[in-house]
């Protein structure tokens, strides 16, 4: 690894910083209800001579998709219950499924938005166009946050089956973890 690769990565870090990824959970959550709430006051008010359209369907969705997929984040990073379904390499995926999905949401928005747009529920498509460009730039800096802990989770893992030290608080914590879970399984 070169010099400067190293000081990206190094400023990269510092950006995708796992202590804010709690709040941006929340942040998250919030927009999310917030879209879950707005899209059906848009579907009750749609004019009843024209069409449903997806965007207004696709948005309700993906609302109540991204709030399973924080709940399943967040109970099985903070929750000693859930933390046997807890994998760093499902939350990268789901995450960078996010940042696809919101962006079909803004686009399809946009689209219905664009096509026809008449009274309150020509407001609240855009406003939702918004908050899907929210949501969209909040699940990137999470799936920046979720490919750093899979790759402290890979370096661990590798670390621990060579017994070797760790170099991050992440990893030193899963170290410690594993050689706890190698101490009973051997009890």
């Amino acid at each position: 690894m070169t010099v400067s690769t190293a000081i990206n990565l190094t400023i990269m870090r510092r950006i995708f910083a796992p202590r804010f990824k709690l709040p941006v959970h929340v942040v998250e959550l919030i927009i999310s209800l917030v879209v879950l709430i707005l899209g059906l006051v848009r579907l009750a008010l749609r004019n009843r001579n024209a069409p449903r359209t997806r965007s207004g369907s696709m948005a309700l969705g993906m609302a109540a998709k991204s709030i399973v997929i924080i709940l399943y984040q967040v109970l099985s990073q903070h929750t000693k219950y859930f933390r046997k379904w807890m994998s760093f390499k499902a939350n990268l995926i789901l995450n960078c499924l996010e940042i696809v999905f919101w962006a079909a949401v803004a686009f399809m928005t946009l689209q219905a938005n664009t096509a026809s747009c008449t009274g309150v529920t020509c407001a609240l498509g855009w406003v939702i166009l918004v908050l899907g460009i929210i949501m969209c730039k909040l699940s990137f800096f999470e799936a920046g946050v979720s490919w750093f802990e899979f790759k402290d989770y890979k370096t661990a893992m590798a670390n621990a089956r060579d017994d070797r030290t760790a170099s991050s608080s992440t990893t030193i914590q899963i170290n410690e973890e594993s050689r706890a879970k190698r101490a009973e399984d051997s009890a």
